[in-house]
């Protein structure tokens, strides 16, 4: 007998992205946060909304705004673990996408923003993640 996941990884939609590479000027820092999550009991999808702003070297901000979402397949288990938790873990599904979509849009002569490997499991996502170089 079959037994489905508790939950199931649907995808990834980019809303918006916002680029400003002036030059080769290395990334400073990269903020991390969920602004803001949803779950649809009939659909029985969450989604949560993952924001990113990178700041360089010299000054140029850019944004990226993403979606993933997530089909609950058991709903005592959704309940039983608390909302944080629960983006945490979602997030940290998402990151490895998130970063290979990043690093392959910018691969170009001024070299690609790589953002580093996380375990991501536990960091609370509501207060936001800041790395900085």
């Amino acid at each position: 007998m079959a037994t489905n996941p508790v939950y199931e990884f649907l995808g990834y939609k980019v809303n918006q992205i916002i680029l400003n590479r002036t030059s080769n000027s290395p990334l400073d820092r990269l903020i991390i946060n969920i602004p803001a999550f949803n779950y649809n009991k009939i659909t029985t999808i969450h989604e949560i909304q993952i924001d990113l702003k990178f700041n360089f070297m010299v000054k140029a901000e850019s944004i990226a705004k993403i979606s993933a979402f997530f089909r609950i397949n058991d709903y005592k288990w959704y309940e039983s673990i608390n909302v944080e938790q629960i983006n945490s873990l979602f997030f940290s599904v998402t990151f490895p996408f998130i970063r290979k979509y990043i690093s392959d849009i910018t691969d170009d002569i001024r070299g690609q923003i790589l953002i580093p490997t996380l375990d991501l499991r536990n960091a609370d996502m509501k207060k936001g993640l800041t790395l900085k170089n």
